[in-house]
């Protein structure tokens, strides 16, 4: 779903900061090689590997990888990348850690999903190894809407209007972005995707089925604790089957 998103993907995130710290002391307590899902662009496996860490870095989509790959060109950095589908890889050796940074679990539109997806990491994680993720919290007040909309500016002179759809049983907001040129009304790109948000409990009962002991939950990326207010919930949960 990400492969239209590629060309606005940095101009939208690229200066996303406030998580970078977390994950760069996340790796250097748990231990390399890092193994991060839904990288994207490389906005967090970049951060990585300049700090010196071993970065294996996996997404769906291709124009993505392609745009990370130029970055680590440029940067003269090294990243094992690879095009994959988080529900369902192996890799060559398991590892210590797993990281799913900027609600990429989320991506996971289904139970079904995922349990996938948990099952394989499990798989390819070493005994007693750990994995790290962040999801937004649904907020009442968001929740409340069934369809709501608003634009903004990006850079290079790019403006983004998104639309966004909520079905609320299949706990899922279709986004809808659509690009424009400042000073132009005809559209640039397009990009479409879907979240399914979850609430805490849901997440604990997810990893305990698939072989996780959850050991915390934040509300922020400086460690602060988890409350409903706080509009993010970070989990460490480690391996133990």
């Amino acid at each position: 779903m990400y492969n239209e998103f590629a060309p606005f993907y940095d101009l939208e995130y690229g200066n996303k900061k406030e998580d970078v710290d977390f994950y760069l002391d996340v790796a250097n307590h748990y231990g390399d090689p890092v193994l991060e899902l839904g990288a994207g662009t490389g906005r967090i496996s970049v951060e990585l590997a300049q700090a010196g860490h071993h970065v294996i870095a996996l997404d769906s989509s291709g124009p993505m990888l392609e745009r990370l790959r130029s970055k680590i060109k440029d940067r003269d950095l090294e990243i094992d990348t690879i095009l994959g589908d988080m529900q369902d890889f192996e890799l060559p050796h398991p590892v210590p850690l797993c990281i799913m940074p900027f609600r990429t679990f989320a991506h996971n539109l289904s139970l079904k999903d995922q349990l996938d997806t948990l099952y394989s990491i499990h798989d390819n994680l070493q005994p007693g190894a750990f994995v790290v993720f962040d999801l937004f919290v649904p907020l009442h007040h968001v929740l409340a809407k069934t369809e709501w909309s608003e634009t903004f500016t990006l850079e290079n002179a790019v403006t983004c209007t998104s639309l966004v759809r909520h079905d609320p049983v299949a706990q899922r907001l279709n986004i809808k972005n659509q690009y424009f040129k400042e000073d132009d009304d005809s559209p640039v790109g397009m990009a479409e995707y879907t979240y399914r948000y979850m609430f805490p409990s849901e997440v604990e009962l997810l990893l305990h089925c698939t072989g996780f002991d959850c050991l915390r939950i934040y509300g922020g990326f400086q460690g602060e604790p988890y409350d409903y207010f706080s509009g993010s919930m970070i989990f460490v949960a480690q391996k133990v089957q």
